[in-house]
């Protein structure tokens, strides 16, 4: 959802709500955001969407007015995703979890809570290793965080391959690059 179309979405809060769409550059990655907050002594809902997707896929909680009575909101688009360097992804958890929680102490908030979704669940799990005090709650919504749950996928492989690569959409080649190293990397972890 461009810039333009989530200031519309966003109207309604606008009257009560501070909103800031930009970027935050972070380790040679631009990484795009939408930040609708009110009260910097209020606690931080980090919003960061599952793969494919964009921070756009979040668009309703920054516009629940219930939600921001108690929180600011931020979503973030993940490398490789979204408006930040779209279609050039870091299939890394370890650099991810880094970007994304160098871009979250960018926001005046002492006070963060992480919602993810699907693959990003071991990002925020990895983001709240590297500093456990920094984060008050991670939320992992049909998070893959478990690498013996991870289904073998067999076919993944193949459309990594250069000759089969250039017929996807990039967000699905992206996504894919990165779904091959989400076991091995939380076995890592």
């Amino acid at each position: 959802m461009s810039d333009s179309k989530q200031l519309k979405e966003l109207a309604e809060v606008s009257i009560k709500y501070d909103i800031d769409i930009g970027y935050k550059e972070v380790s040679g990655r631009q990484i795009h955001y939408t930040y609708v907050s009110s009260d910097s002594s209020k606690p931080l809902a980090v919003f960061i969407h599952g793969s494919p997707g964009s921070s756009s896929n979040f668009i309703q909680f920054a516009k629940d007015t219930a939600l921001l009575s108690e929180y600011n909101v931020l979503l973030l688009d993940r490398p490789g995703f979204g408006y930040s360097d779209f279609g050039k992804g870091e299939p890394s958890i370890l650099i991810q979890a880094s970007i994304l929680h160098d871009v979250t102490r960018e926001f005046p908030e002492n006070d963060r809570v992480v919602v993810s979704h699907s693959l990003v669940g071991p990002i925020i799990v990895r983001m709240a290793m590297t500093e456990p005090d920094f984060y008050r709650k991670l939320l992992v919504i049909a998070g893959s965080v478990s690498p013996e749950l991870e289904p073998e996928e067999k076919w993944r492989k193949p459309l990594d391959s250069p000759l089969l690569r250039w017929l996807m959409p990039r967000s699905f080649c992206v996504s894919n690059q990165e779904i091959l190293l989400a076991k091995e990397n939380m076995v890592e972890m």
